[in-house]
């Protein structure tokens, strides 16, 4: 049921409806991963960290302090207009960021599969967004 025919039924009975988030689809994501990629290899060349193992850990850190944080999203999702929620719409706490980030490599792990689940759902979510319980919106 789309959110218009939801808002006409709540409508006929004077109930106020229920917000339906807007789920924030393949290629929106595409492009934050790809600016937070960018951003990330910047400040490791910047810093001159030289080895990969440290690129991953910093870009792991860097995904879940901002996601933990207020603002809800990496630089790549606030560029691109979206925040990363629990299923309440809230901010996820500091272990479910961990997860999120972390998970991160397993949906890149199989081919991007991971990745590529997020076209083939209606709440556009990707293989860590269910391991973590979290769900990615646009921002009010």
């Amino acid at each position: 049921m789309s959110q218009k025919e939801q808002k006409a039924i709540f409508q006929d009975k004077h109930v106020d409806p229920i917000e339906v988030p807007h789920y924030v689809g393949f290629w929106r994501r595409a492009i934050a991963f790809i600016i937070d990629f960018i951003f990330v290899l910047l400040i490791t060349v910047f810093f001159d960290f030289d080895s990969i193992s440290t690129f991953f850990i910093f870009y792991t850190l860097y995904n879940a302090l901002l996601i933990w944080s207020p603002l809800q999203a990496t630089v790549g999702k606030w560029i691109v207009g979206a925040v990363v929620t629990d299923s309440d719409g809230g901010t996820l706490n500091f272990v479910r960021s961990i997860v999120r980030a972390l998970s991160i490599y397993a949906s890149a792990f199989v081919l991007g599969i991971g990745f590529i689940m997020v076209a083939l759902n209606p709440e556009s979510k990707a293989l860590h967004d269910h391991m973590s319980g979290s769900m990615v919106i646009e921002k009010e």
